[in-house]
């Protein structure tokens, strides 16, 4: 019998489990393993398997960034069924999945961890192209012991901003990297999302995007931001201020981050707020022309 690609269905998904922990390793915790159940089962139209027999012997996980943006989260085949195109079959699959059911898609990316770099080859032929080289860091306390800029006023950001962030975020960041309108409505109102605004005089200066892990361990400092004009002014550090309490307030157990590795400035600041080094990683996305 010869290889197919296939959605997952359960049938498969012990199989999966297995292949998904021989590469990355046993989950962290049994809320971690019951989180990947519960988005194998009802994001199946996002797992893509290569089925030999009843055995899988290659899987592809996408995973919905935003609104335009779309991850290729993880992508293997067995060494005994490598250099048989099943895994260009398998991203074909997905980018197809990605196109037909997110209308706005304008990019689809993956990160690659520093151990699997040379698979970035395999991306390139694909018409994937490299975009940043990204530090990613750990902060393993939750103390944070700079003092805000008293002139700001720090507050959870509203719809009725949008329009401001939206500015921000274009003076900011390039195409890639901007978030939508409706991307920040989404993390106003999410629950394990934080969207906090700095004001000075009544302009909005800048903001902070935080969430937290689906198990609640970990916090996540997703986004920081300031208007080119207002910088070294404290304006991040107040909004990091803020979102730390409520990072203690959440009670995880660390708080992780990426930030641009060619950013000296950046890498330096998070030092300073004591983060931690932990891997690079490589973030590559082909952009779809609509």
């Amino acid at each position: 019998m010869g290889i197919r690609i296939l959605s997952i269905t359960e049938k498969y998904y012990k199989n999966l489990e297995e292949m998904y922990t021989n590469v990355f390793g046993e989950f962290d915790s049994s809320t971690d393993q019951t989180n990947f159940r519960r988005y194998i089962r009802f994001r199946s139209n996002l797992i893509k398997i290569a089925a030999h027999s009843s055995k899988v012997v290659g899987c592809i996980i996408g995973s919905r960034d935003n609104f335009h943006k779309a991850r290729v989260y993880f992508l293997y085949v067995l060494p005994n069924f490598q250099r048989r195109l099943i895994g260009s079959d398998l991203l074909q699959k997905l980018e197809m999945e990605f196109r037909t059911n997110q209308s706005n898609l304008r990019y689809i990316s993956v990160r690659i961890p520093e151990k699997f770099f040379d698979s970035k080859g395999f991306f390139m032929k694909h018409r994937y192209e490299i975009i940043t080289k990204i530090n990613c860091y750990v902060k393993k306390d939750l103390h944070f012991p700079f003092q805000a800029n008293p002139n700001l006023e720090i507050r959870l950001a509203t719809e009725n901003d949008l329009k401001n962030l939206i500015k921000l975020e274009h003076a900011c960041f390039s195409e890639y990297w901007r978030k939508t309108k409706e991307d920040f409505k989404g993390e106003i109102e999410s629950k394990v999302n934080i969207l906090l605004i700095a004001l000075l005089d009544g302009i909005l200066v800048g903001y902070n995007s935080s969430s937290i892990s689906a198990n609640g361990t970990n916090g996540h400092y997703a986004r920081i931001a300031t208007l080119p004009e207002f910088r070294k002014q404290h304006i991040a550090t107040s909004l990091t201020a803020q979102a730390f309490h409520w990072f203690q307030d959440q009670k995880v157990r660390n708080v992780l981050l990426t930030t641009f590795a060619e950013s000296e400035a950046h890498n330096l600041m998070y030092k300073k707020w004591g983060f931690e080094f932990e891997e690079q990683e490589l973030i590559l996305a082909k952009k779809i022309i609509t």
